[in-house]
């Protein structure tokens, strides 16, 4: 931007921020003016006046919060600006507050410190649709996600692993949904002598919904939930089509165990060589990629008042909520967990279909003070679970 003399409104702007500090300016964010934020705090730049020109003559810079940023790009969701903050292990918001006038912000990270103590984030991306998630990436390697709803209060953390590192993330829009892709650090026992590789992978879609039968005569066909379209593997490929016993091109994955969906059943885990493995039944649609292991623990349980935290309890039954979901296991530990009896009076050869609804399981009953909950999920079958509804039988009672 050129300089003149006397000044014009479109020349280049130069001004001095009134702070405590001399900091860089780290990112600069348009909202209701130019927010600038620095290593020790934001600024928001205007014209002074609303709806005011910002001009080399007319610059009004005040402080709105003193929270310094890092070098990792913010995140502008809906009003609201995610930042990292400087130290790297911190998000916070910054959001209008009519009442004090100012771009302030909370600590997004508090609830689950653990999660970030001890580490930074290197990367992070804003996938809206469908499901108002910011993915990042941890210096370790490993993923988290912010499940992120400001107009209903709704934030939670949660951690993603698997076998290899992340490196890098985007999001990039398609179709009805902001797609996920990952850089993934992996040591694949076949490939490049066994030396880290690194792929990038795609988040699939958990939209694996299809139009079935209609429910009665006459009816619209309905959306089911089709078990042979989940992909619930990491790094993994799709075959589709003429039944087969053989699926081949798996090169990238060669010496590496993987498990293998076929058809909507759970086939035994294979070791691929030659970059294909056998199938224990021909199938025609096939998903085969490296295994994880989902794994969800309640908190310690308490009743309310008065507690029955220290006291000692015992869990005999668990009701889980379920939404198409199968494959999955109880228990009061990850020691003790029972895997829960689906399979009812299908055909000989035909899948599971998938549960939605309320799963009642015996479980393990012990005595521990903790009374917390297990649920584990290590088949590549999708697992929504929408709530734990444990039978409590209290010990240490008066009396």
């Amino acid at each position: 931007m050129d300089v003149s003399s006397p000044s014009q409104d479109d020349d280049a702007i130069t001004a001095t921020l009134a702070s405590c500090q001399v900091n860089a300016i780290k990112h600069l964010v348009s909202v209701n003016g130019l927010l600038a934020l620095t290593a020790s705090g934001s600024f928001m730049v205007s014209g002074g006046g609303s709806n005011a020109v910002l001009t080399p003559t007319q610059t009004v810079v005040l402080p709105q919060a003193y929270n310094g940023c890092s070098d990792v790009p913010p995140l502008v969701i809906n009003y609201d600006i995610l930042f990292v903050q400087a130290m790297g292990s911190i998000v916070r918001d910054l959001s209008y507050n009519f009442y004090v006038n100012l771009y302030t912000g909370t600590d997004l990270t508090v609830l689950s410190s653990h999660l970030f103590f001890g580490h930074q984030i290197l990367e992070w991306c804003w996938a809206e649709e469908p499901y108002k998630l910011v993915w990042a990436v941890r210096d370790d390697g490993v993923a988290l996600a912010l499940t992120y709803l400001k107009e209903q209060d709704i934030y939670a953390w949660s951690h993603h692993d698997t076998l290899g590192r992340f490196a890098s993330v985007t999001s990039v829009p398609e179709g009805s949904e902001d797609s996920v892709y990952f850089v993934v650090s992996r040591l694949i026992p076949g490939v490049n002598g066994g030396q880290p590789v690194q792929y990038i992978e795609r988040l699939s879609s958990r939209n694996f919904l299809s139009y079935g039968p209609p429910a009665a005569p006459g009816a619209p066909p309905s959306l089911q939930a089709d078990v042979t379209q989940g992909w619930f593997v990491d790094c993994g490929l799709k075959y589709q089509g003429a039944p087969t016993s053989t699926v081949a091109g798996l090169a990238h994955l060669e010496g590496a165990e993987v498990s293998i969906l076929a058809d909507g059943s759970v086939q035994p885990p294979q070791t691929v060589n030659g970059g294909t493995i056998s199938l224990q039944h021909p199938a025609a649609t096939v998903i085969v990629g490296l295994p994880f292991t989902a794994d969800l623990a309640t908190l310690d349980i308490d009743a309310g008042e008065p507690t029955i935290q220290g006291k000692r309890k015992k869990i005999s039954a668990v009701t889980l909520r379920l939404e198409n979901s199968r494959g999955l296991k109880v228990g009061p530990d990850a020691d003790s967990l029972v895997e829960i009896k689906e399979r009812g009076d299908q055909g000989y050869g035909q899948p599971i279909p998938l549960t939605t609804g309320d799963e009642r399981i015996l479980i393990a009953p012990s005595w521990n003070t903790a009374g917390s909950i297990w649920v584990r999920q290590d088949n590549p079958l999708p697992a929504t679970v929408l709530g734990v509804i444990p039978e409590i039988r209290i010990g240490d009672a008066p009396g």
